[in-house]
């Protein structure tokens, strides 16, 4: 998602789409390091897959991945 669009053009569509009443999700190879631009962008949920993956984003989900996003998450105060 990051690499696809800018900050401000997720800024936009994040405003757009609440501003119409609805929530607004952000997804798209979200890692860790996309926590603090998320927090900025302050959507009402987002998607992980391939940050809870120990490998590729098709493998299994991998606990300790999941604890360090929850953990994660929590210190930038979207959980």
């Amino acid at each position: 998602l990051f690499d696809a669009l800018t900050l401000a053009e997720l800024e936009w569509f994040v405003g757009t789409v609440r501003a119409s009443g609805a929530l607004v999700g952000l997804a798209g190879a979200l890692r860790l390091h996309h926590a603090g631009a998320l927090a900025r962008l302050e959507p009402d949920f987002a998607g992980f897959r391939s940050a809870v993956c120990a490998t590729e984003r098709s493998a299994a989900l991998d606990a300790g991945c999941l604890r360090t996003l929850v953990a994660t998450m929590r210190q930038t105060q979207i959980a």
